[in-house]
């Protein structure tokens, strides 16, 4: 048995679907394979037979192994498949967004008040590059293209302003920053911007407007990152301390919530 994914770069929005868009098929060569194929929002769909499905998919692979993505044909649609879900249409420019305290979150985003959280991710790590993983299951399983291209919310945001980190000292957060997608914020964007903000690195005229337990902590912190990172005694390619160092201990993603003044969102970290 073998797994094939068959990235369909002739399809640029497959993206814009949840994971409901992935199409498992299975049929006959000389081993069963299973075939998930990205499939593409459609103006229409098409009904096919079986054997006409089947003859798609023999193509999009060839008896040599090389792959042929774009003989996919967007739209088809077999009688056994449900039906494609219609809720994850894009954003209209113009239109208002919700308040946060009105959308649904995607499960990997939200924050548990107890127990794993469902995303495991520590901050010192690129949440892209396989970093990021399942947090409720007995295995390790990271994070894929689908769980990433999954929308953020529903229905869709185009702007997410993060104003607040639950349990920090400061009076006004000093690091706001928005994820910005016009197409819809997908749960990739909020992880990516997240590490791209919390890894600016910490000016000294700011770290020392720190109380002397925080300096200490996050001091702390960043020999703990460079050793995680491998850099043993080259410290210095870290760069020096980091936003996500400012936590101490507290640097796993515990998810994220609207924020108490109702202005934006919050993010939660915490120890595991």
């Amino acid at each position: 048995m073998e797994s094939i994914r068959v990235l369909c770069s002739a399809l640029p929005e497959w993206h814009i679907l949840s994971k409901l868009s992935y199409v498992l098929v299975q049929f006959q060569s000389p081993s069963t394979l299973y075939l998930c194929v990205m499939v593409s929002a459609a103006a229409s769909e098409k009904s096919i037979t079986t054997s006409a499905l089947n003859e798609i998919i023999a193509s999009v692979r060839t008896a040599d192994g090389v792959e042929h993505p774009e003989r996919w044909v967007a739209g088809l649609r077999h009688p056994s498949l449900p039906t494609r879900p219609t809720r994850w249409n894009l954003p209209q420019p113009g239109e208002p967004l919700p308040f946060p305290w009105e959308v649904q979150l995607n499960p990997l985003l939200v924050h548990p008040l107890w127990g794993p959280s469902p995303l495991s991710w520590c901050l010192a790590f690129d949440p892209t590059t396989g970093n990021a993983r399942h947090g409720r299951v007995h295995y390790d399983l990271s994070l894929c293209d689908a769980d990433y291209a999954q929308p953020a919310t529903w229905p869709f945001l185009t702007h997410m302003h993060f104003n607040a980190v639950s349990g920090d000292e400061a009076p006004i957060f000093p690091w706001p920053f928005t994820v910005v997608n016009e197409r819809g914020i997908k749960v990739g964007d909020v992880l990516s911007e997240i590490y791209k903000m919390f890894q600016t690195i910490v000016m000294d005229d700011e770290r020392s407007s720190w109380p002397l337990h925080r300096r200490q902590l996050a001091e702390k912190a960043w020999m703990d990152r460079c050793h995680a990172l491998e850099l043993g005694q080259r410290m210095e390619e870290a760069g020096g301390i980091r936003r996500c160092d400012s936590f101490g201990a507290m640097v796993f993603f515990r998810g994220i919530e609207p924020s108490i003044d109702g202005g934006g969102w919050m993010i939660t970290f915490g120890t595991y």
